[in-house]
């Protein structure tokens, strides 16, 4: 028997995502079961490291095409100049997504953007293809977007949803989408025989994109320190962005040289830290918050804001880590205090390690394969 075909379809991956890990992740507990393709949508191709070991890999980049049809086509400059940009490329969104579906002919589509949702549903029918449609909401759009025009037109589509939170399983449950379609299947983690966790000294460490406030606010750690410099701690800051050289220039401003450091970009940061004492994630939104999660699996304790979605069901306050209200800077604070003064209160790394059981990878996708053969079996039962 032929194995089932599952297609997913994604945009703007940038490579460095937790999307991008969960869905390597994803094709490799999977590609010998199923046949997998992955399509990816005005992407970065210049960032392709993550896809090196995925045979099935296309790329569709409007901007591109039409940079090469745009010279060459009177007709599309006089349309480009009547103000009917945004209608052409949709035209062709569709044209290429059509394409690459009547090609793959899957069982299963798997979209991680609400965008095209519409259009591949059309495009099913025009090809009379029984397929499936899945959404997985890695953003928490359905909080977000929840009074959004195109969001509203898109997310009724699929068939069911893959919720990597409580938070955003909730979000789709209020937009009126029934239970029967909604599976929380969180993200998955990758069990550490490892432990990094450690105490002298004691090393705070953050490990994401750069931003003064927007999603990451980490203008919000620096502050939190500048509270408690006078404790005897480090933080260690890894990632990027934009905006790094405002951080720096706010931690310079306030004399934390000697207490916080920019590390910089890695490809993998926890190859670079052999010890620490706590992560934190001052995050104003998240999809699910897999940093968290990964510093659990190394027995590494957290302390984050109690942002919409993800930390409350990964964080069980005095067992793994604390909750903070987020944006509230002095309750950060004093909670890197107390941890400071009284670590050993609560934090066992072998504890910390087994509170996150169902997020390990065996657990996950042994949990995830059921689902997926739930709904390739009403796929079945249609046909």
């Amino acid at each position: 028997m032929n194995p089932k075909k599952i297609l997913i379809i994604g945009d703007y991956f940038s490579g460095h995502g937790g999307t991008e890990k969960v869905l390597h992740d994803f094709y490799w507990h999977f590609y010998k079961k199923y046949d997998i393709g992955l399509l990816c949508i005005d992407s970065d191709i210049n960032e392709r490291q993550w896809l090196n070991d995925i045979n099935d890999v296309h790329f569709l980049n409007v901007s591109e095409y039409l940079k090469k049809i745009y010279s060459k086509n009177i007709f599309l400059k006089i349309i480009m100049q009547l103000g009917l940009k945004k209608l052409f490329k949709n035209s062709i969104y569709y044209k290429l997504l059509k394409k690459s579906i009547a090609s793959k002919k899957p069982d299963l589509i798997i979209s991680t953007s609400y965008v095209f949702l519409k259009q591949i549903r059309k495009i099913i029918s025009q090809e009379q293809l029984n397929c499936k449609v899945v959404y997985w909401d890695h953003m928490a759009n359905s909080y977000y977007l929840k009074n959004d025009k195109l969001f509203l037109n898109n997310i009724y589509q699929p068939d069911y949803y893959f919720a990597i939170s409580s938070g955003i399983k909730n979000s789709l449950s209020n937009l009126n989408i029934s239970h029967e379609k909604l599976f929380l299947i969180y993200n998955p983690i990758s069990a550490q025989s490892e432990n990094k966790f450690s105490l002298t000294p004691i090393k705070f460490i953050y490990i994401g994109r750069l931003m003064l406030e927007k999603q990451k606010r980490c203008l919000d750690i620096i502050h939190a320190v500048k509270i408690i410099e006078h404790l005897d701690f480090s933080v260690e800051l890894y990632g990027d962005g934009e905006e790094r050289a405002l951080l720096e220039k706010e931690v310079k401003k306030l004399n934390l040289m000697d207490k916080i450091s920019f590390k910089g970009w890695v490809n993998n940061p926890w190859h670079e830290i052999n010890q620490a004492s706590c992560l934190l994630l001052s995050s104003q939104y998240e999809g699910f918050g897999l940093v968290l999660a990964e510093a659990i699996s190394y027995g590494i304790p957290v302390i984050s804001s109690n942002c919409k979605y993800g930390p409350e069901d990964i964080i069980l306050p005095q067992i793994n880590g604390q909750l903070y209200a987020t944006g509230d800077i002095q309750q950060l604070a004093s909670s890197m205090a107390l941890f400071i003064k009284q670590p050993s209160l609560f934090y066992q790394p072998a504890v910390i390690k087994s509170s996150i059981e169902k997020f390990y990878t065996a657990n996950y996708f042994e949990n995830l394969n059921t689902i997926l053969q739930t709904i390739l079996n009403d796929h079945s039962d249609a046909s």
